[in-house]
């Protein structure tokens, strides 16, 4: 009976150790994961958001601007001297729109992308493998951004003399 009575509390010893060592181990777990997405995932989403909104906002500005500016020189295309008073006249307006999108890539959506790059470094612990991956693309993204800030990406201005 002894015998009995001491195996079954070993028994609900190591019973009782694993079972605290399998809730310590699902804790810990939900500990990391929490952390992840409080740290890591959950930031990093919140700059993509940002990126993608005012990047969706620049294009629609751009393409509107083009347009705009293609209906007027289509409707003077024929006239040389027309052409050119229009470029002198307007094109200051459609200067402006390309000066902020610029201002735009270069102010608020490069510094929001070197973010996404520091918070990755940061917190590259709480990544996964396969959020990892995506890490070069990143930094090739945010180095191509600043070698076109840094060439002075003036497109439609460029474009100027050419459609003129």
């Amino acid at each position: 009976m002894e015998i009995v009575a001491v195996v079954a509390a070993l028994v609900g010893v190591v019973l009782g150790d694993r079972l605290a060592y399998l809730r310590e181990r699902a804790t810990r777990k939900h500990e990391f994961v929490r952390r992840q997405v409080e740290e890591f995932y959950s930031p990093l989403a919140g700059i993509r958001h940002e990126i993608r909104a005012k990047s969706e906002l620049r294009v629609r500005i751009s393409s509107a601007a083009d347009a705009a500016w293609r209906r007027l020189c289509d409707e003077v295309r024929d006239e040389a001297h027309e052409l050119q008073a229009l470029s002198d006249e307007r094109f200051p307006e459609f200067k402006k729109i390309i000066e902020y999108n610029n201002q735009q890539l270069a102010g608020d959506l490069l510094p929001s992308y070197r973010k996404m790059l520091d918070l990755f470094r940061e917190k590259y612990w709480l990544s996964n493998d396969s959020t990892r991956q995506h890490y070069g693309a990143l930094v090739e993204r945010v180095r191509g951004g600043l070698e076109s800030v840094g060439k002075g990406i003036n497109s439609l201005g460029s474009r100027r003399g050419a459609e003129s």
